[in-house]
């Protein structure tokens, strides 16, 4: 745990604030507090928006340290998926991350060790190109601060494709408001949240118009070990299906 440094505790004194700020240090869900709360401003949100366990730790301060009617900073948290075509850097975008690998290290090392993304798994990264989606994005999860908090769900989804496509996989980013009109959208935005892009298949599948890609999503975030286990049948567009497969992302 981050111990408070000098600099914040001298600035407090400095602006005579000791009687109005009061600091409890450690884990949210390990403290108590005197008073209940009217905001609550937080930012335990993961590239996945439930993934850094924030659902658990709201819940637990809308019990114990919220007043009713309590306010939410972010207000809520929407994370998206949608169908990709293949990913591949350019020799430019090699060598900024490689420069990247080196400044960053392990932060972005799937993205690193695998220039042309060509093995099934998870990779993280910034700015996945908006024209590599070959439908429209839909809602992963929903999360509303303010609202009852849901922590295991199941899903269907249905992507529509419309032209001549190839596909092997999904990307997920977050739209996380601030408040209720000021939205950050992490596709296309530059932030510091990745994009994570799940690789299901090593040769990507050519996909028809009129073609259609079912997905059955089950997500627990009762533990601090969240768990999202995704389903995706490809099916042409007479109904029958040409493949299948299932991924589980922690």
């Amino acid at each position: 745990m981050k111990k408070l440094s000098y600099s914040q505790k001298k600035l407090i004194e400095e602006l005579n604030l000791e009687e109005k700020i009061k600091i409890y240090q450690g884990f949210s869900q390990d403290i108590e507090i005197e008073e209940k709360c009217d905001i609550l401003i937080h930012e335990i949100v993961g590239s996945i928006g439930s993934r850094e366990g924030m659902v658990l730790a709201v819940d637990d301060a809308k019990n114990r340290f919220l007043k009713p009617n309590a306010e939410f900073i972010p207000y809520q948290c929407i994370t998206k998926i949608a169908p990709v075509s293949p990913l591949k850097l350019s020799p430019e975008k090699q060598i900024v991350n490689f420069f990247l690998k080196l400044i960053m290290k392990k932060v972005i090392i799937n993205l690193s060790d695998d220039w042309n993304f060509s093995q099934p798994r998870t990779y993280v990264t910034y700015n996945f190109p908006v024209r590599n989606l070959i439908a429209e994005p839909q809602e992963f999860e929903n999360i509303v601060f303010a609202e009852d908090l849901v922590t295991r769900e199941e899903k269907n989804l249905e992507f529509l494709i419309k032209k001549t496509s190839l596909f092997d996989g999904f990307i997920f980013f977050i739209n996380l408001w601030v408040d209720k009109e000021t939205v950050i959208d992490t596709l296309s935005q530059k932030t510091s949240w990745l994009v994570r892009y799940v690789k299901l298949f090593e040769k990507p599948l050519k996909l028809e118009a009129g073609d259609f890609i079912k997905v059955k999503i089950e997500r627990d975030i009762s533990t601090t070990q969240p768990r999202y286990d995704i389903n995706a049948t490809v099916s042409k567009n007479d109904g029958s299906v040409f493949a299948n497969k299932s991924y589980q992302l922690c």
